[in-house]
């Protein structure tokens, strides 16, 4: 087994595949069955995850992520004399390491657990792996769009005319009509029956590698505002607070854009439209604002669930200097820092600290070094393609992770790392070739 480290292939790895050199756009004709078969398990998850919770009576989320695992054994042990291990794998696998050991060394029972970490882990290996040819890249960004359209429609059902259409039992059992009319109440469109947050990067993802794509092959502004328009109704509809973050920060790739008037009109037309489509339809768009973003009813944003991230903020700062090293429970800190937050998982509300004041500097270094090299990776793909749809993915999830907690495992980010490798595969032999070897 010998490990890969390079950021992109070498150039005679390259001579390999048929790529057309011009201005513009490539062409890779190479792919391989297992990455074609994850991209697709990945974008169908709305659909196993409905029949897990239907006909088989078992967690969306779970299926899926033992779908993942097989997929990665099976492809694992076929092509075990030349497998890859990339960098991301590496990290994502010391920090998996990391959360179970030092639990262990804190003096707690030692378990291996198939958790969100192990998922991503597992997922890393079938990506580093991969081989995606151009025909299946153009075919999943039509299923994006798809599933794009397919989870608008849902949701302006449910926001219209049934609330629990299409929604898990454990989802439904939540329901109260008191929630859904001040706001509090979420909706999922097609997503409860894959987990109760995968309703926001699991979409999202998509929508920037879409997005991302039709910037780069110049389409029509009327289509680029046209999907704009569509993610931005769901993404109100949906009613979640972080999720207009991130929709605004992936949507500033149209910038690039706004030098023309006609695509200027586009988006203030579509935009203009939009709301005049809430209004119209009777959808109390300025209550949203006020009892959903605002929290008015809690006396301000200050007052409402920010403060609870406030009192995350204030967990990590009082047990920041004596857990620093290795975390709360090496600390002996663990109950008093759930007291402290009031809840008895010790799950932060700000998910990108969550990993530092659970394991330490040793523990967390892991994940922020898998964070970084994403998000510097993203940034290349973006100046040598002009595609930027990965760069904001990433520029959003951390900082949206400032108030909300998001795990890397979620589908679209795993769709959207698998792309990446496409693009890093890909990239014409003619620009310079950048390669980090250990």
């Amino acid at each position: 087994m010998n490990a890969n480290y390079d950021l992109l292939m070498e150039p005679q790895k390259l001579n390999k595949m048929r790529v057309l050199e011009n201005s513009e756009s490539y062409i890779s004709t190479r792919q391989d069955i297992w990455s074609v078969i994850t991209i697709f398990w990945l974008l169908l998850s709305p659909l196993i995850g409905y029949l897990a919770g239907t006909v088989w009576k078992l967690r969306g989320s779970i299926v899926i992520a033992w779908g993942i695992a097989i997929i990665a054994l099976i492809s694992s042990l076929l092509k075990i004399s030349h497998l890859k291990l990339s960098r991301y794998f590496l990290f994502a696998s010391i920090y998996y390491l990391a959360i179970i050991l030092i639990p262990a060394l804190s003096g707690s029972n030692f378990r291996v657990k198939f958790n969100n970490e192990a998922l991503l882990c597992i997922f890393l290996l079938i990506a580093a792996n991969s081989y995606i040819s151009a025909k299946v890249y153009n075919q999943a960004l039509k299923w994006m769009a798809a599933l794009i359209v397919v989870s608008l429609v849902v949701i302006i059902i449910q926001q219209f005319y049934n609330p629990l259409f299409l929604v898990s039992k454990n989802v439904s059992e939540e329901f109260e009509w008191d929630k859904f009319s001040n706001f509090q109440y979420r909706l999922h469109s097609i997503w409860s029956y894959v987990s109760d947050t995968a309703s926001g990067f699991s979409l999202m993802a998509p929508y920037a590698v879409l997005l991302g794509y039709m910037i780069e092959k110049k389409k029509n502004g009327w289509w680029i505002a046209l999907l704009c328009a569509a993610v931005l109704l769901y993404s109100v509809l949906t009613r979640q607070r972080y999720l207009i973050i991130v929709y605004l920060i992936i949507t500033s790739q149209i910038y690039r854009l706004l030098n023309r008037a006609v695509n200027q009109i586009a988006v203030l037309v579509v935009l203009f439209l939009c709301i005049g489509l809430l209004l119209y339809s009777g959808f109390p768009l300025f209550d949203l604002i006020q009892y959903r973003y605002l929290d008015v009813q809690a006396g301000g944003i200050a007052y409402g669930s920010f403060s609870a991230r406030t009192q995350s903020w204030e967990a990590f700062k009082r047990f920041f200097s004596s857990s620093w090293l290795l975390g709360i429970d090496m600390s002996k800190q663990a109950s008093d820092y759930y007291n402290y937050l009031g809840r008895e998982t010790g799950q932060n509300l700000l998910g990108i600290i969550y990993p530092f004041i659970t394991y330490g500097i040793i523990g967390s270094i892991w994940y922020y070094l898998l964070l970084y090299f994403l998000l510097r990776d993203s940034y290349i793909i973006g100046r040598k393609t002009k595609n930027y749809g990965f760069f904001v993915l990433f520029i959003a999830f951390i900082a949206t992770g400032f108030a909300n907690g998001s795990p890397l495992s979620d589908g679209g980010i795993m769709l959207a790392i698998m792309f990446m490798k496409y693009y890093r595969d890909n990239i014409p032999a003619r620009q310079p070739q950048i390669q980090v070897q250990i």
